[in-house]
């Protein structure tokens, strides 16, 4: 039987399902749901196209961020769906995973070999950047404005802009910087 959730009689959604269940559940669905985007914007496009006599794809850059959008978006949905302790690391790993296995279904036709060096690097590469995102999802969900938070939040986009595409971190990494000498630097002297 449900049990409110502190309120005089009144029943949310989410308290049918205990939580750890919920994240489960929830993580099965983010995995479903990652496998179908890879269906959607990849699965289908096995063509080599030429750009300058030069063979590139089968994806093309519009395929591919399309999808990491999708799934990017679909993560922080369920973390703020299921916002507990440990989600972080079970929803990144899920939708890294939902992606990666008809990937390397896919990719495993590869007479060389290497799809199995894609694998690996898709599942770590994916999993990590997915918890950056998910943990600084955390620290703007869950804490006050602070120049700690102001800081961390800044270094994190940094650190992730860097992974993703060097000279993005530029922005980021000017913000950081700013935060670090008028917020949080005089902060800990007053304090």
């Amino acid at each position: 039987m449900p049990v409110a959730d502190g309120h005089a009689g009144q029943m949310t959604r989410s308290s049918t399902i205990p939580t750890t269940g919920r994240l489960w559940l929830t993580a099965l669905a983010l995995a479903l749901f990652a496998a179908a985007m890879w269906f959607a914007w990849l699965g289908w496009d096995h063509e080599y196209y030429l750009v300058d006599g030069v063979a590139q794809g089968p994806y093309r850059a519009w395929q591919v961020i399309g999808c990491g959008v999708a799934i990017v978006a679909a993560t922080v949905a369920a973390y703020l769906w299921v916002p507990r302790a440990g989600a972080v690391f079970v929803l990144a790993g899920a939708a890294a995973i939902g992606f990666a296995v008809p990937w390397a279904y896919d990719a495993s036709s590869d007479d060389t070999g290497l799809w199995l060096v894609g694998l690996i690097m898709l599942a770590i590469g994916g999993g990590l950047g997915l918890t950056v995102v998910l943990l600084v999802t955390d620290v703007l969900v869950k804490s006050e404005r602070t120049p700690t938070r102001d800081l961390v939040v800044c270094g994190s986009l940094t650190v992730l802009a860097l992974l993703v595409y060097a000279p993005a971190a530029v922005v980021p990494l000017a913000v950081t910087v700013w935060v670090f000498f008028r917020r949080w630097l005089p902060d800990r002297r007053h304090a």
